[in-house]
């Protein structure tokens, strides 16, 4: 089964009423209509992240299907999108594709509200607990240093999938389908001798 995270992970609530998003229960009730003899879930992702508690629960509900995850970013994987991406066993990025982790945060339209000091540090408290959390799941699934992936939400930049590979967010960079389709049918038109010649060549 193929399913893809091509928007912003929300809640149900919100895509309920009209805004673009994936939730949890989105992603559940797909996963509901899954044939039994379906071992694999291939997830497609082009997403900016999104609610940390909607993420955690998709996670959750992809690895209690018991199948076999994959997992292509195709564009570009944010935040909450890294940590879905994780989920699989099997992570590949297209060449072009783009990866940015960075610390928990609020997003601007959810600071509606008035705070005050012990309000302001509630939420301090929560995000740093968020963000530890996260990193955990980094090094867990990654098994990269800790200290260089905290490092990398610090900077908040994007990342290259060559990077990405070495940080152990993803275990290949997927070839485009046209070049490898090029690059077989020029192998099968070369004789012995040719190829004998660009053994040499090389």
């Amino acid at each position: 089964m193929i399913i893809r995270l091509y928007s912003d992970i929300t809640d149900n609530e919100s895509v309920r009423y009209g805004c673009a998003g994936v939730s949890y229960e989105s992603i559940a009730e797909v996963l509901a209509t899954m044939d039994e003899d379906d071992d694999t879930i291939d997830l497609r992702i082009d997403c900016r992240g999104g609610l940390i508690s909607a993420g955690w629960a998709i996670i959750d509900a992809l690895r209690a299907t018991g199948k076999t995850i994959k997992a292509t970013v195709e564009g570009y994987c944010g935040r909450m999108a890294i940590a879905v991406l994780l989920a699989a066993s099997e992570r590949a990025g297209a060449k072009h594709a783009t990866l940015h982790a960075h610390r928990a945060c609020f997003p601007p339209y959810t600071l509606a509200d008035q705070y005050n000091d012990a309000d302001l540090a509630k939420m301090s408290e929560d995000l740093k607990a968020e963000t530890e959390r996260m990193l955990d799941w980094y090094v867990e699934r990654t098994g990269a240093d800790r200290a260089e992936l905290e490092e990398l939400m610090n900077a908040d930049k994007d990342i290259d999938m060559e990077e990405a590979q070495r940080l152990g967010f993803i275990h290949s960079i997927a070839e485009p389908v046209s070049a490898l389709a090029g690059r077989r049918a020029w192998e099968k038109k070369q004789t012995p001798k040719n190829q004998n010649m660009a053994k040499k060549a090389v």
